[in-house]
């Protein structure tokens, strides 16, 4: 698993020619289509907030500011050159309902194998590097329906969207409902045509 992304010129790139993910499209449905994820490596940090902008917000700077000047990793700036940033997002329980978002940007594929000595070398300790194994995700387009950024109801209203429409098929009962993925694949100062994502895992 250790050598997946060895080979530099399989990677994935956008038109901005920033590495994504390797994956591939196994099913496409009315709405969404799946997709399968080889596993691969984030850097990620977590935070808890009512409140998923606010949550992804929060975790974005933190890992930007680590990977960009608060560590002493000389390759540092190679980690924000790949997108999508990701988010997961798991509901709270209790009176405050706080959830849990795991904030994470992908390490590019030239550092897959051997990622830099993130987790010795920063000067935050909440950042950290994170393995995903091979995962199957229902993923509903959400950039081609609105400009500018999405906000918490956004969000949600895109996530009912997905789910209902992955409801209405065979993979109703293979979904994971408890919690979902947001990916967005744009820099901050780009105000207008953002492409975001809204993911849910599909159990194989």
């Amino acid at each position: 698993m250790a050598n997946i992304f060895t080979e530099a010129a399989k990677s994935v790139s956008t038109p901005e020619n920033l590495d994504t993910p390797k994956s591939s499209v196994t099913a496409k449905h009315k709405g969404f289509e799946v997709r399968r994820y080889e596993a691969c490596k984030w850097v990620s940090t977590r935070t808890m907030s009512i409140s998923l902008e606010d949550g992804m917000t929060t975790g974005f700077w933190k890992l930007f500011k680590n990977i960009s000047g608060e560590n002493d990793i000389s390759t540092r700036h190679k980690t924000i050159q790949s997108i999508p940033s990701e988010t997961s997002n798991v509901p709270g329980a209790g009176p405050n309902r706080e959830n849990t978002f795991t904030v994470s940007f992908y390490i590019p594929l030239e550092y897959q194998a051997a990622p830099p000595p993130l987790p010795t070398k920063l000067t935050n300790p909440d950042v950290f590097i994170s393995d995903w194994p091979e995962v199957r995700v229902a993923v509903k387009y959400v950039a081609l329906t609105f400009d500018g950024f999405a906000n918490d109801s956004v969000w949600a209203a895109k996530g009912r969207e997905l789910v209902e429409d992955v409801e209405k098929t065979d993979l109703k009962d293979k979904f994971v409902k408890e919690y979902y993925f947001t990916a967005g694949y744009d820099a901050p100062a780009k105000l207008t045509g953002r492409r975001n994502e809204v993911w849910f895992k599909i159990e194989d």
